[in-house]
């Protein structure tokens, strides 16, 4: 379709909504030949684009928009009526041969970490490699290469009679009232039966014990101190020998005695600079075992990286020698209905609520971009799971397709004006498909820019003998329900614009 295409409808760009929201022209021209959008029942106003070349924007006024776009909002405008309101999440510019990206979802100016909390081991010769440990009761304890697990030693134990003897792993070391410690080895026992326990050192009481039950081979022996335990002070380990089993040796490598490893949170990192420029865009990551300060550390890092949109290039490209003309140059830009913002926040709501209450709630912590609109009431029981973070945007779809208690269908998303609204889906037609065309329910072409999401009925559908005996009127046999709708530009096909659909949600 050639540019300057006379368009029936009137696109409209503005400020950032954060930087006042101001008029910045109308953008028809440049835009209209390429402009696609969609709308979907679970989202409402959901992703846009178009293609410009220096027939549409010069080299310069593409810099200009590259450089201060992202979040700059278009609004289209049909019969009079906003029908499509959203912002530029992603640009692509191709200037001189060089291709630049700016993407919105790289940003994120809020973070923080969940992981696993990691503790150092308190005992400094867990493995023999130093010298054997202090024999206990005249055992003979020496280092071995002969069955090694850990570094090049690990203690071997020999006991000659039915005396309880062994070894002290080590004295001296202080824990702390309620708080799990937990520990491990690797054990080949030869012969004989032995325990490994957990002694206080102010009074020798025991507060653990493993017993090997008489078991012969390579075993992993493991104990915990429990969080109940209520003695502060310092402990030693011991392994010996049990008596009633006689004589016995054993070889033991690898201990560790440590703090539990434990769920842990780094909190909120946030650049308030850019949350102010661009409203809060959080990100929590989940990771494995990491330390404290290493946890803190890398969530400092990585919000040092992303707190602000960067332009970046392709992960790959080529060279080239000749010079290109600025003439060539493209911009490619992709809008998205300001739902993308509700996947910007986390929800910090768990447990079971009434379905309607709990879309107020979520769509509340958006408070900088949305407002609820209509709220239809809905008493269905709803539960948020709380094992691992969800965004407010998807935990809103999926309160959406749980529908109610009468099997009604629901549709959520952000329209005009920026209102959330989510309502009962009606079961009332609101189209024809006849030979390719769809067709309002008076039997007119739908007019694309105006097209909703919605039920319609195929009317060239061959079906078989008989209908559905549901009760429901939706399930009547050539009813189908358009989950998206997209009006697609003018092309040399479609002197208009023109519709696609889809029966799926994404």
């Amino acid at each position: 379709m050639t540019r300057g295409y006379k368009s029936p409808i009137s696109l409209i760009l503005y400020e950032r909504l954060l930087s006042g929201g101001s008029s910045l022209g109308e953008y028809t021209a440049p835009f209209a030949a390429t402009w696609r959008r969609s709308k979907a029942r679970l989202g409402g106003c959901k992703i846009g684009s178009v293609s410009l070349t220096t027939a549409d924007l010069t080299s310069r006024e593409m810099g200009e928009l590259f450089r201060h776009g992202l979040l700059r909002e278009v609004r289209e405008l049909g019969g009079g009526r906003l029908t499509w309101q959203g912002v530029i999440t992603r640009m692509e510019w191709t200037h001189q041969g060089d291709v630049f990206i700016s993407d919105i979802n790289t940003m994120s100016n809020a973070r923080r970490a969940l992981y696993r909390r990691l503790f150092d081991n308190l005992l400094i010769n867990g493995s023999a490699e130093s010298g054997a440990w202090a024999s206990f009761n005249g055992a003979t304890v020496t280092q071995s290469a002969e069955w090694v697990t850990d570094g090049v030693y690990s203690c071997k134990i020999v006991v000659a009679d039915a005396v309880k003897r062994g070894a002290m792993i080590q004295t001296g070391i202080a824990i702390t009232a309620n708080v799990v410690y937990v520990f491990t080895a690797r054990m080949k026992i030869v012969s004989g039966s032995w325990a490994i326990e957990a002694y206080r050192s102010d009074n020798n009481a025991r507060l653990v014990r493993y017993d090997s039950a008489g078991a012969i081979g390579t075993i992993v022996p493991t104990f915990t101190i429990p969080d109940t335990n209520a003695y502060t002070g310092s402990i030693y380990l011991r392994v010996s020998s049990i008596p009633a089993a006689g004589a016995g040796a054993c070889y033991l490598d690898a201990a560790v005695f440590k703090g539990a490893d434990q769920p842990s949170d780094t909190g909120w990192q946030v650049d308030a600079n850019a949350v102010r420029y661009y409203g809060r865009k959080e990100q929590i990551d989940l990771w494995g075992g990491l330390s404290a300060a290493a946890a803190d550390s890398h969530v400092a890092l990585d919000l040092v990286e992303t707190a602000w949109p960067q332009p970046d290039t392709p992960t790959s490209g080529t060279t080239r020698q000749a010079e290109v003309d600025p003439k060539n140059d493209k911009l490619s830009i992709v809008f998205a209905g300001y739902w993308i913002t509700l996947n910007w926040i986390y929800t910090r709501l768990t447990g079971s609520a009434a379905a309607s209450a709990l879309v107020n709630t979520l769509v509340g912590y958006q408070a900088d971009y949305l407002a609820a609109g209509t709220i239809t009431t809905n008493n269905l029981s709803y539960t948020i799971e709380d094992s691992s973070p969800l965004r407010c945007g998807d935990v809103l779809k999926e309160i959406a397709d749980s529908g109610d208690a009468i099997r009604n269908k629901w549709s959520i998303g952000v329209w005009q004006n920026r209102r959330v609204d989510y309502r009962v889906v009606d079961p009332v037609l609101t189209y024809h498909l006849r030979g390719g065309r769809l067709l309002n329910i008076g039997g007119g072409d739908a007019e694309p820019w105006l097209a909703l999401p919605g039920w319609a009925h195929v009317d060239d559908l061959p079906i078989g003998p008989g209908n559905s005996a549901s009760t429901q009127v939706r399930n009547n046999p050539r009813w189908r329900y358009l989950e998206e709708v997209e009006m697609l530009p003018p092309d040399n096909d479609h002197p208009d614009y023109w519709l696609a659909y889809s029966r799926e949600s994404v």
